[in-house]
Parts: structure tokens; C-alpha cells; sequence
């Protein structure tokens, strides 16, 4: 799992290198990126606010999905920070809950680790958000790591190969479980794995 955390703290970094590197409009333009948003106050729960355009329309090609983990910072002409030793603010991080098509166009997110009241003390300025990583496909990530490691079942010969590496000498092992076939060659047709899978996954699986 170390990978999957390196690479989500990675596209975090990465997207604060390219706030400072890339004006706004450039960005936008990637789809990683609305520059100008004005905070509103919504029902969406503790910590939510909603992200509407002066404008009345999200930027073409805004790339942004539910899930997305995002770093809102407040006025929206301000940069983008993740840390600072000289007291100046910092962006908040948030996720996205939702994305509201026209006519509302706005993006309702959940800041996280502020309180309520510092949350609150938002609404009604303007803010940017770049997107940083999709907090969603992390989580799957880490759940299909943890049925590999904890209780794989029929995938067994999947989980030795993948933690094999993590063993003293787990290198030789890798190489000898990848010459052999799996117990049963193939996917078993009554698998749940097969089961819980869509049609395009269906065939890859199936292919391997």
C-alpha cells in the first residue's frame, strides 16, 4: 500500500508545483483548474459549501469529478499553498460532493480537518480550486489491498505474487509464482469476482 499513498501525496505536490508555475488560465484550460468561484452557504452538511461562477457557467472542459480532492484557496487571486513558514495562509483542502450541471453550475465540496465555524467564515468570498487527486480511486486502492492481503479467497496466487516482494528474498519468489499458471488457469465461471465486475472489466479479466 506504500505505493498507492506515495502516489497520492505525489499528485498533490505536483499540483501545487504547477499552481506556482502555471498561471490560471492554462490550467483551466487542462481542466485541473477554476480560477474564479464565489462561496456559498449550502444544506449539504457539516463542513460543505457550494462553489458558484460570477459568471453563471463552469469553465469549458472543466475536468472536475466527484471524489476529486481539492485545494481551495481564498481569494481566489491568491497562490496556492500547502505549507508556509512566514504565516501566510495556507489553501484549504476539500472533496468534491457534487457537481451541479446548468443552470445552477456549481460544485458543492466538504472542507476537511477545519472546524465549523472556520468553514463558515468562508461564505461569500472568492476562491480558486485546482484539482489534486481523485480521493475515490484511492479508497478503492486501498480496499482492494486489503481483501488481496486480509482474505483474497480464490485469489490467493495473486496475493503471494504481489506481497512476495515485501519477504526477504521475495524477488526469487515473485519469479518462480509467475511460471506457473494459476491453480486454475482461468477465472472460475461462478467467480464473485467476475460477478461484481462491468463488462469491459468482464473481458479484461477474462483475456488475462
Amino acid at each position: 500500500g506504500r505505493w498507492a499513498v506515495r502516489e497520492f501525496l505525489a499528485e498533490g505536490l505536483s499540483c501545487e508545483d504547477s499552481a506556482a508555475n502555471m498561471i490560471p488560465q492554462a490550467l483551466e484550460r487542462q481542466g485541473t483548474c477554476i480560477s474564479h468561484l464565489v462561496i456559498q452557504q449550502t444544506d449539504k452538511g457539516q463542513g460543505a459549501l457550494q462553489l458558484s461562477p460570477p459568471s453563471g457557467q463552469l469553465p469549458q472542459g472543466s475536468n472536475f469529478n466527484f471524489g476529486d480532492w481539492v485545494f481551495l484557496t481564498v481569494p481566489h487571486y491568491g497562490q496556492v499553498r500547502l505549507h508556509s513558514d512566514n504565516g501566510q495562509p495556507v489553501s484549504f483542502e476539500a472533496e468534491v460532493l457534487s457537481i451541479q450541471p446548468p443552470p445552477e453550475s456549481s460544485i458543492t465540496v466538504k472542507v476537511v480537518g477545519k472546524g465549523e465555524g472556520e468553514t463558515q467564515m468562508l461564505i461569500g468570498k472568492t476562491c480558486r480550486i485546482d484539482r489534486a487527486a481523485n480521493h475515490v480511486t484511492f479508497r478503492r486502492q486501498i480496499n482492494a489491498l486489503l481483501v488481496v492481503c486480509v482474505s483474497p479467497g480464490e485469489l490467493d496466487w495473486l496475493s503471494l505474487i504481489l506481497l512476495s516482494a515485501e519477504e526477504p528474498g521475495g524477488f526469487e519468489k515473485v519469479a518462480s509464482y509467475c511460471g506457473h499458471f494459476p491453480p486454475t488457469a482461468i477465472f472460475p465461471a461462478r467467480s464473485p469476482v467476475l460477478r461484481g465486475a462491468n463488462s469491459s472489466q468482464y473481458t479484461a479479466l477474462h483475456a488475462a
